[in-house]
């Protein structure tokens, strides 16, 4: 656990993985027994319209990138989404959040300018 805890649930029977900066409590509902990751909040703007001819310009919005584990389980889990928004929310199993880095790094290193004529 990131932040230092005077005391330990008894439901928490494991360590915390090093990036958790959740603070469990006794009373934690089942539902709420997470390792969390600070949030990581970016600036965006987004468009609601998957149609590029539309002439919405996109909305100013930001971002929330998380790690998160279930308390007990194995699997890590990345969540991107609007915190504001909750239907703009994607679960990531940490490979797959792994490899969508990576393809966004490769598409934004290439320079966003005209094409050349085909």
């Amino acid at each position: 656990m990131a932040a230092e805890q005077t005391h330990r649930p008894s439901w928490l029977t494991e360590p915390c993985p090093s990036w958790c900066a959740n603070e469990h409590r006794e009373e934690d509902h089942l539902e709420d027994r997470v390792h969390k990751s600070a949030g990581l909040i970016t600036p965006a703007v987004v468009r609601r319209s998957p149609v590029l001819a539309d002439v919405e310009p996109g909305e100013a919005t930001e971002i929330l990138v998380q790690t998160l584990r279930l308390v007990g389980a194995t699997e890590t889990w990345v969540l991107v989404c609007e915190p504001e928004n909750a239907h703009s929310m994607m679960m990531l199993r940490h490979e797959a959040a792994a490899g969508l880095a990576d393809a966004l790094g490769a598409l934004t290193r290439v320079p966003d300018t005209p094409d050349h004529p085909h």
